[in-house]
């Protein structure tokens, strides 16, 4: 009895249940086509920070920049304990923390040159105000990237006179 009234069901609206069937399929797939991407790049983004770092420190008298990674990404979980740190600054050091989207920009070729380009021009910067670091950094990645912006780009610089 039951599998009758399946089969009538089915049977009598063919075409609206294959496209409700269908939409779902397409719905599905569109969904997990969009977890696997955002925990792509999640990952990626992951390691590149883990081989780098979050938290760079500019030193002005060093060719190199130290750089430490560590904690949680913020604004991803409600409650959430950060590590608390002290970071001695020298005259002259600046503390620079940036979101992902100055990591990420790609290059006019489509290129992601990452964390390396993002110290580079931190590196040719350093002697610049905190403010004129800031500026210096965005504009870099503009000039070098495409007209597009996929995504923020922010940085906070602080610098210790």
């Amino acid at each position: 009895m039951f599998l009758r009234l399946v089969y009538q069901s089915f049977h009598r609206q063919r075409r609206s249940k294959l496209l409700a069937g269908i939409a779902v399929a397409l719905g599905v797939a569109v969904a997990t086509a969009m977890v696997a991407v955002a925990t792509d790049i999640g990952d990626k983004l992951n390691r590149e920070l883990r081989a780098f770092g979050a938290n760079i420190i500019v030193r002005p008298v060093e060719d190199t920049l130290t750089v430490r990674v560590g904690g949680m990404i913020l604004g991803v979980f409600e409650e959430t304990d950060f590590e608390q740190v002290e970071i001695d600054l020298e005259p002259g050091d600046s503390l620079v923390l940036l979101t992902d989207g100055l990591i990420e920009a790609p290059e006019s070729g489509g290129k992601r040159p990452g964390l390396p380009r993002v110290l580079d021009a931190l590196v040719r910067a350093r002697e610049l105000t905190a403010q004129r670091q800031a500026e210096s950094l965005t504009a870099d990645v503009l000039e070098r990237g495409t007209a597009q912006v996929h995504d923020d780009m922010t940085t906070f610089i602080l610098k210790r006179p």
